[in-house]
């Protein structure tokens, strides 16, 4: 039996994308031939604990006191530690879920022998650059060319791409890309090429109901007439998520006589968003963050999806919106342009990263298109839910991870 150590520690990211992640492992791969584990690093503890739960053993070690302690330092501590939890003589599998962990793979290699797989969720770099990788490339493009031997500093640019070659190269046996346009830019980065690199799109499990969902009665509850078109976002309201890009256009929309209500399900910087809402009052909620279950109501409510991030490394809710039969609106970059086949499943915004009122002004002609046409909406819609069940279905989630376990 293989033994799978998931490890994270405590971030954003852990509560939200890569937290679903490792709990899709932990729910849909089921395999006689593999036990799992999880272990958090760096926690709010004060000593290491172990806990089992549903049969899966938990492993936390607490965030090192001294505020001096080097990183390379703890994580050879926290790899010498787990040769206590560790059965040595099975075959191991540590799969780290964050960059900038090349030390801790490198003790896993030398205290616990095990091998490691990586999964790049996100790319910093390219989040600091709101999505323009033709930058990140240049910039990495002209460090590598330059003379570094007098030079004390590494550009953050730089250094994620150096961790993804030193991971994929030294110590990871598998690195993971949750989407095409991110397995392109992580085999881009790496110098030399090998086969170690592996695309699994990420998943969300099926929650759509059984039966025909009654729009009228959820629309009632909303207080939104059955002949408004609802559009919804969901997502952190942060200049990233492209939502201010989206009330500007959907202003413009709004002045030529169009019928909608948007409602934002997220939470954020909303001082930053107000102010390019002034002119949407009476066609904006504001819903806050909300519990799955509370989205999803009104994801079946709702006739558009919009997601307009300048970068997505992949887009969960993407594919919760297809899910539910929503034609979704994005731009046409990173995550969101793998997932949305374009006049298919929704359509795709060209974006500008030069020209904002030119990406404004293609995203409003979208978002007009499918305001303006029911049999399109329904069309496309339909197409979407197709979409996501032959291709980010669990089933080819799980059947993929299955086979990288077993043929490490």
């Amino acid at each position: 039996m293989k033994h799978i150590y998931l490890v994270y520690h405590p971030c954003n990211g852990s509560l939200y994308g890569v937290g679903t992640y490792i709990k899709n492992i932990l729910t849909l791969v089921r395999d006689e031939r593999l036990a799992f584990h999880v272990v958090q690093l760096n926690a709010d503890v004060t000593e290491v604990t172990t806990q089992t739960m549903n049969g899966i053993e938990g492993i936390t070690i607490p965030a090192p006191t001294d505020a001096s302690t080097q990183a390379e330092d703890y994580y050879d501590n926290a790899a010498r530690i787990l040769r206590n939890y560790v059965d040595l003589t099975a075959e191991n599998i540590f799969h780290l879920n964050f960059l900038g962990m090349s030390a801790f793979a490198k003790a896993v290699k030398q205290h616990l022998n095990a091998k490691i797989v990586l999964t790049i969720h996100y790319s910093q770099a390219t989040l600091n650059l709101k999505g323009d990788v033709e930058k990140l490339y240049k910039i990495i493009r002209r460090y590598d060319k330059a003379d570094k031997s007098n030079d004390d500093t590494i550009s953050p640019f730089y250094q994620e791409a150096a961790d993804i070659r030193l991971m994929s190269e030294k110590y990871a046996d598998a690195v993971i890309s949750v989407s095409q346009h991110a397995y392109m830019r992580n085999k881009l980065l790496c110098q030399t090429d090998n086969d170690k690199h592996r695309l699994i799109y990420n998943t969300v499990k099926d929650l759509y109901p059984n039966g025909k969902i009654l729009k009228r009665v959820l629309r009632k509850n909303l207080g939104i007439g059955i002949n408004e078109r609802i559009i919804v976002y969901a997502g952190r309201l942060d200049e990233t998520k492209g939502v201010q890009c989206l009330l500007q256009a959907l202003a413009i929309l709004k002045k030529r006589g169009r019928r909608f209500h948007l409602f934002i399900a997220g939470e954020g910087n909303y001082n930053a968003t107000l102010s390019f809402a002034s002119d949407l009052w009476t066609n904006i909620t504001f819903a806050g963050f909300l519990e799955k279950g509370q989205l999803y109501k009104l994801l079946a409510a709702s006739d558009i999806g919009v997601c307009p991030s300048l970068y997505d490394e992949f887009g969960y809710v993407i594919l919760e919106m297809m899910m539910f039969n929503l034609p979704v609106v994005a731009f046409n970059t990173s995550g969101p342009a793998d997932i949305i086949e374009d006049k298919r499943t929704g359509l795709l915004a060209d974006l500008a990263f030069d020209d904002a009122n030119r990406s404004i002004e293609s995203l409003t002609e979208k978002i007009d298109s499918l305001l303006s046409n029911s049999q399109k909406r329904i069309r496309m819609g339909r197409n979407g839910r197709k979409r996501y069940l032959t291709r980010f279905s669990t089933n080819v989630f799980k059947k993929e991870m299955t086979s990288l376990y077993n043929g490490l």
